[in-house]
Formats: structure tokens, sequence, C-alpha cells
């Protein structure tokens, strides 16, 4: 089971350098953020991947907090972006030209 989470683990550790997110420790971090819809995409789908390890279940609980307070979708939760697939009648577009995800 670890080896099958190192993967995307480590896709989401990568894609959140490439974003230059703020450490969860930052106070505040998730409102000044820029690109926040997708930092918080990236940072919801990693705590996904902690919160079914149970040694890293906190780290994953306070990552998911971050990108829930991160997320500025009207339109869908995150946990609804997070969960959408071919049977969903949402689709997510993640605009590049304005960093956000509608």
């Amino acid at each position: 089971m670890k080896s099958a989470l190192q993967k995307p683990e480590g896709l989401y550790r990568r894609a959140l350098e490439l974003l230059k997110a703020p450490p969860l420790d930052t106070e505040g971090a998730e409102a000044k953020v820029a690109r926040s819809d997708i930092i918080a995409l990236a940072r919801g789908g990693y705590a996904e991947v902690l919160c079914v390890q149970q040694n890293r279940k906190d780290q994953g609980q306070e990552m998911k907090s971050w990108a829930e307070a991160a997320w500025r979708n009207r339109r869908l939760s995150l946990a609804e972006a997070l969960a959408i697939s071919e049977e969903s009648s949402k689709t997510l577009v993640i605009d590049t030209r304005i960093s956000r995800a509608l």
C-alpha cells in the first residue's frame, strides 16, 4: 500500500513546489495566495493521500483544513472538485489565464 501512495504523494508535493505554495504554518497565508484554487486542489488531493496513512493522518487533516480555507470557488465545494468523475454532471475547468478553477 505504501508504494502505491508514493507516486501520487510525490506528484502532489512537486506540484505544490512548482506553484510556490506557502508553508502550512504561515498564518493567514491561505487568503493571500495567488492561484489559491489550484493550490487548494493540490493540497486537498495531497491531504487525501496523507489521510489514508495512519501515521500521517494528522498532517493530512491540517492540510485539508488549509485547502478548505483557501478554496474560493462558489460553484462547487473542494470536496466536490476532488471527487469529480465521469459520472458527475459537473465539470471542473482550470483557467490558467486567471489561475482559477471554474
